[in-house]
């Protein structure tokens, strides 16, 4: 596994395919509050990026078929009008262009859902087919033994061989319980995404 800190250079731009005159290359950045987002410093990283490219957002999943409001609690909050305003969890999906290159990206974020795991990667694998998204990141984040005063230790991996061999990543070592993230990178394997796995390590 690799690992990069705030300091390491960015790779070089040759390590990336570049797509033919006039197309782009589009890219999904995904991550879900809950058990894969220690610290929600997973969704903080791609509401950051979201808000630098203006990302808009083009459509949703429907909070009722996946989520137990019970666990995942709708909020009330007060519009600027002073009216109150229920706000129900749910999946957004949203869309920018990186200005100046041929950059497309799609951004998913939301709340790991309680139940219908699989039904809900389809829907989202949906979007990743009407977008027709050609790599997908996932982002996710775990408490870690790592001092408060370092940069933030971040581990990539992909199960593509061409990704491990241009980026120098390996294919992730880990067994045992997995989450959304898990299950949305390796639908999209097995759909022929290359995909890249980022996981922080969070103090």
């Amino acid at each position: 596994m690799n690992e990069f800190d705030a300091d390491a250079p960015a790779p070089h731009p040759g390590l990336f395919p570049t797509p033919a005159e006039g197309e782009r290359v589009t890219v999904m950045l995904a991550a879900f509050e809950g058990w894969n987002d220690a610290g929600e410093a997973a969704s903080e990283a791609i509401r950051a990026i979201k808000r630098q490219f203006g990302g808009q957002k083009v459509g949703a999943i429907d909070a009722d078929d996946y989520y137990d409001f019970q666990f995942t609690r709708p909020t009330v909050r007060r519009s600027g009008s002073g009216r109150r305003r229920i706000r129900w969890p749910s999946t957004r999906v949203s869309t920018a262009r990186i200005e100046g290159h041929p950059i497309n990206l799609v951004f998913v974020q939301g709340t790991e859902p309680s139940y219908r795991w699989r039904a809900f990667t389809e829907e989202l694998m949906e979007y990743v087919e009407d977008l027709e998204v050609d790599y997908l990141i996932v982002v996710g984040a775990l408490l870690a033994d790592v001092p408060h005063s370092r940069p933030i230790p971040v581990t990539a991996t992909s199960e593509a061989g061409d990704l491990r061999e241009r980026l120098n990543l390996e294919a992730s070592q880990y067994e045992g319980p997995t989450g959304i993230v898990g299950v949305f990178a390796d639908a999209a394997d097995h759909h022929g995404i290359p995909t890249v796995s980022l996981w922080a390590a969070v103090p």
